[in-house]
C-alpha cells in the first residue's frame, strides 16, 4: 500500500507514529486477517539510542495495545547484563524503568532528528527505506513456511 499523497506521512516521525498506533507496529492484522505489515519510508531512521527526557516512547507486545509513555530519566545506569535503563512515565500513570532494547518506538522531541547525527546508522536505515511511504503486507502463512524452511529473518 503506497501513500504518496498522505501529506502527514512526508514527515517520518508522523508516519512512524501512525504505524505504531494504528497498526500496533505491524501486528494489528495478524489475528484477524493473517497479515503482518512492514513500514518503509524515504527518511526511515533508527533511533540512535541516546534518549532525551520528554521523548515519547512505546513498547509493543503482539496482541496487546501499545504501552505509550514519556522518558523521565536517562541516566539510570545499566543492568548486570549491561542493558541501558531508561525512566518512563506511562500514559496510564505508572512510572518505572525500561530496558532500552524493550523500547520499540520513539517519537523524538520536535526539531530533534531521530537518527544518528554522524551517520553511523546509515546502512541499517537503508533496509527500510523506499521512494515513498508504504506499507508492505506479508501473509503470516508465507512467513511460517519460510521459517519452516530455515529462512527466518529478524
Amino acid at each position: 500500500i503506497v501513500g504518496p499523497h498522505v501529506v502527514e506521512w512526508a514527515d517520518f516521525n508522523n508516519f512512524a507514529l501512525f504505524f505504531a498506533e494504528t497498526f500496533s507496529g505491524g501486528h494489528e492484522l495478524v489475528d484477524t486477517l493473517g497479515i503482518k505489515l512492514v513500514a518503509f519510508h524515504p527518511l526511515y531512521s533508527l533511533h540512535n539510542g541516546k534518549f532525551q527526557c520528554g521523548e515519547r516512547v512505546a513498547t509493543a507486545t503482539p496482541g496487546l495495545p501499545l504501552a505509550w509513555g514519556t522518558v523521565t530519566a536517562v541516566d539510570l545506569g545499566c543492568t548486570e547484563e549491561g542493558d541501558v535503563l531508561v525512566g518512563v512515565r506511562l500514559d496510564c500513570g505508572d512510572e518505572g524503568v525500561l530496558v532500552q532494547d524493550d523500547i520499540d518506538y520513539v517519537v523524538p522531541i520536535k526539531g530533534r532528528h531521530d537518527g544518528s547525527a554522524d551517520g553511523e546508522d546509515d546502512e541499517a536505515n537503508l533496509i527500510l527505506r523506499a521512494p515513498r511511504p508504504l506499507l508492505h503486507l506479508l501473509r503470516c502463512k508465507d512467513l511460517a513456511l519460510a521459517e519452516e524452511a530455515g529462512l527466518r529473518g529478524d
